[in-house]
């Protein structure tokens, strides 16, 4: 029942990876990407991707490079057997000049024919995951200019048929993490400035969502990832807000330095008895997403460090189920041997 655990030999020159997105394919292939070069937003940034064929992830490649551009966060859907790609490409210092860029894979994700522009606004973004059903796809994206988001539908590549009214939250929300519910309706989980993951639900497929609210999740400005799954729902977010106690206090203080996976039976209430810490130290543990590869299957990826991506493969058991994790395991224990050292 424990799950999983694969760390992705990235690329062959070593610098600062971000941002995974996965695709798990009706096939049960799963296909990866992932921005990669000297940091976030310099010039030269690459997308890369791997594919997992059963067990085996094939060796990373260049997706799409630009030696004057950076890459920034990507998304994947499957409509009809062909892989089609969004990604954030930049010119300036920050993502507020980003266009959204959009390729398609016809071989499973194994390569990408030339990416093409998606005429929308300069700074917009992609949000996770994109969703698709009779050939439209439903793109969560977000404006880096404003701090809004909204669900955009489209006709791949790139026909926009319509957009939902701006989702506004106090001090501004960006990254929305779309999850279709049980009932059909349609949730977004956003980052905030206001120390809480905010949602916003959707009766008509993301076209108008009722007002945001603030859920009982802390949120240290930092990307969610969210999952239907298992009749509940799956979260994976960072669970401190600004200024938490980190491994090296000085080194990185925005709230990221632990990564956590929570279930909840009803995507409202988050019983501490189901949640497990997966990643935490000096550095950043974050940008989760969330995938299914079965009922009650997942998989799960994330930006560990900025060094590597590391993807882990587990079932809803495995959070569900009584256990006690050994202090030598857990993010308490780590920070009451931090205390000890310091004489605290």
């Amino acid at each position: 029942m424990r799950p999983a655990l694969t760390r992705i030999p990235w690329a062959p020159e070593r610098a600062a990876v971000n941002s995974p997105s996965l695709l798990v394919r009706r096939d049960g292939g799963v296909v990866l990407t992932y921005f990669a070069g000297a940091w976030e937003a310099q010039p030269g940034v690459g997308l890369w991707g791997a594919v997992r064929e059963g067990r085996a992830w094939s060796a990373p490649r260049p997706i799409h490079r630009d030696p004057s551009r950076s890459v920034g966060n990507s998304v994947m859907v499957e409509i009809d057997g062909r892989v089609w790609l969004y990604f954030v490409v930049t010119s300036g210092p920050d993502w507020t000049r980003s266009i959204v860029m959009v390729t398609r894979s016809d071989d499973g994700g194994r390569t990408f024919g030339e990416p093409v522009r998606l005429e929308t606004p300069a700074g917009w973004l992609v949000g996770t995951p994109a969703l698709s059903g009779e050939g439209l796809v439903r793109l969560p994206m977000y404006d880096e200019v404003r701090w809004e988001a909204l669900i955009v539908g489209l006709v791949p590549p790139g026909r926009i048929l319509w957009t939902s009214p701006p989702i506004r939250v106090p001090g501004g929300c960006i990254q929305p993490a779309a999850c279709e519910r049980p009932d059909g309706s349609l949730r977004v989980w956003l980052r905030t400035r206001a120390g809480r993951v905010w949602t916003a639900d959707s009766a008509d497929g993301g076209r108008s969502f009722a007002p945001p609210r603030a859920s009982a999740l802390p949120n240290p400005n930092s990307r969610v990832a969210a999952l239907s799954l298992g009749g509940g729902t799956l979260l994976a977010y960072n669970p401190f807000d600004a200024g938490g106690l980190n491994l090296e206090p000085g080194r990185f203080s925005t709230g990221r330095a632990l990564l956590r996976l929570a279930f909840s039976p009803d995507g409202e209430v988050w019983p501490e008895a189901f949640k497990r810490d997966v990643a935490w130290g000096p550095g950043e543990y974050a940008y989760p997403w969330l995938a299914a590869t079965g009922p009650d299957r997942w998989l799960m990826a994330w930006a560990h460090a900025r060094s590597e991506i590391r993807v882990l493969e587990g079932e809803v058991g495995w959070l569900t189920a009584p256990h006690r994790v050994p202090e030598s395991e857990s993010w308490e224990g780590a920070q009451a041997r931090l205390r000890a050292r310091r004489g605290r």
